[in-house]
């Protein structure tokens, strides 16, 4: 009803007649006197008309009161309709929809030479993103893909590999101007304001997702040490490639850098206590971002590196004076290990798990459940290494490795170190085995000539490579 037919049907006149219709009708005490004992109170309607005067102030009592709390409550509903909601509030109504469509043109996709995929945000009209260390690597170009269907190279501009955030820019050959993100001030984010992520899980095809939820924990701390790190937890969902994306808060604003979420690997032992495998196991709904208050001054120094030539050793802003190896096989690959079971198609590498109840083998995309039926086994090759390695996904023309080292190799030695999880504690403190075998590079020259040790179909072979020059 409008607010036109409201104060119509209730002007001063019409509630007065109203309520004096109503008044006319009500028992006066002497009516009431007269019930002749009944147990219930019988209206008789024969009103007296020495009692008139009083119901007609009744009856002008009972408008003045109607007439006032009819004005009040208008004006409630004015000051509802015209107040608007806090600026400063997340909680303002929000139109999930609208908040993509000004969003999402500031977010990229990011693929790298040796194909993996990630997520960033551009911060300014000329094309500079933000995204993790992680995502982009040792690589000094990558490509760019943004939400206008654009295809760019982009140059790796700085990184703080300490706080796993990179500096990539876009190599224009014109003035394009690209839309750019704001960042919002973290330190006023709270646990269960609403936030979004948008990305590319996993490939390129699925660039632009966005996912919704809440933040589950506004400062959570990376360990217990009073100087640590915090995080935003929060609960959208996340999947490999997200990383270094952006977390947006319901103003449009970056509040973090999305960098992880959480998972778990745990070796498998036997009764005495020798490792057997090696497994895997989920979380689901945590993410971690880094909040922007942190992120953007890290980018402040790295933006001053860039400008002046800064680079402080002392405060890990960048990984520059980390070695580098000058030679290279010419491959590019992921970690398997022994006895584990995988799936590998032309998206990506997969863990092989077994359903307890059906006794069904599956695999895990995009938190999806996957049976591997004969359909879905011919789209790829199901295999179990006999030793831990690095699985060769391509080889560089030109390398040493092209020709000699083929696609779905397993590489588990190099002049007689064995590539495996063990060695790599040993060498670098961790099982990223790629890195090992980047640790082992540092001892070569381009000419060399090293001897790899290659599991090809379930045998095990040897080739003489010559190392070349890494590119730069």
């Amino acid at each position: 009803m409008t607010d036109e037919k409201l104060n119509g049907e209730h002007s001063s006149d019409n509630k007065i007649q109203y309520v004096s219709e109503i008044a006319s009708e009500v028992p006066t005490i002497e009516d009431i006197n007269r019930q002749n004992g009944c147990d219930k109170y019988v209206y008789q309607g024969n009103n007296s008309g020495g009692s008139r005067k009083q119901r007609s102030r009744g009856a002008l009592t009972f408008a003045i009161v109607m007439s006032l709390s009819f004005l009040l409550s208008l004006a409630a509903l004015l000051a509802v309709m015209i107040i608007s909601p806090d600026p400063e509030s997340n909680f303002a109504m929000v139109s999930y929809s609208e908040l993509y469509e000004q969003c999402a043109p500031f977010t990229v996709s990011i693929s790298t030479p040796s194909g993996s995929v990630g997520s960033g945000f551009i911060i300014t009209d000329s094309g500079r993103i933000v995204t993790n260390h992680h995502v982009v690597g040792d690589n000094k170009t990558v490509t760019v893909y943004t939400y206008d269907g654009s295809t760019y190279p982009a140059e790796v501009s700085a990184v703080d590999a300490d706080n796993d955030i990179a500096l990539v820019d876009i190599i224009r050959t014109d003035n394009t101007s690209f839309p750019y993100a704001t960042f919002a001030d973290s330190n006023k984010l709270r646990t269960g304001d609403p936030v979004i992520a948008i990305g590319s899980p996993e490939k390129i095809s699925l660039g632009w997702t966005m996912t919704v939820g809440y933040v589950s924990h506004a400062e959570r701390k990376e360990s217990s040490e009073e100087n640590s790190n915090s995080f935003i937890q929060f609960d959208a969902a996340v999947n490999p490639g997200n990383s270094g994306g952006p977390l947006i808060n319901a103003n449009g604003e970056v509040v973090g850098v999305i960098q992880s979420k959480a998972a778990g690997d745990a070796f498998v032992y036997d009764s005495e206590g020798n490792v057997i495998g090696y497994t895997d196991y989920y979380f689901e709904s945590i993410g971690f971002a880094i909040p922007a208050n942190r992120a953007s001054k890290v980018i402040d120094e790295l933006i001053d590196e860039i400008i002046n030539g800064n680079a402080d050793e002392d405060s890990g802003s960048s990984d520059s004076v980390e070695p580098t190896p000058t030679a290279q096989l010419g491959i590019s690959g992921i970690a398997v290990y022994k006895n584990i079971e995988y799936f590998i198609n032309d998206e990506a590498l997969f863990n092989v798990m077994t359903d307890t109840e059906t006794n069904q083998k599956y695999i895990r995309s995009s938190s999806e459940k996957i049976y591997l039926t004969e359909d879905i086994l011919q789209t790829g090759t199901l295999f179990t290494p006999q030793n831990d390695g690095i699985l060769v996904i391509s080889t560089v023309e030109g390398s040493g490795a092209h020709g000699k080292i083929l696609e779905h190799d397993i590489l588990t030695s190099m002049d007689g170190v064995l590539i495996n999880r063990y060695n790599s504690q040993i060498y670098v403190g961790s099982y990223e085995l790629f890195d090992f075998v980047l640790d082992l590079m540092l001892s070569y020259e381009p000419g060399d000539t090293v001897q790899i040790g290659i599991e090809r179909g379930g045998e095990m072979i040897k080739e003489e490579i010559t190392l070349t020059k890494k590119s730069s």
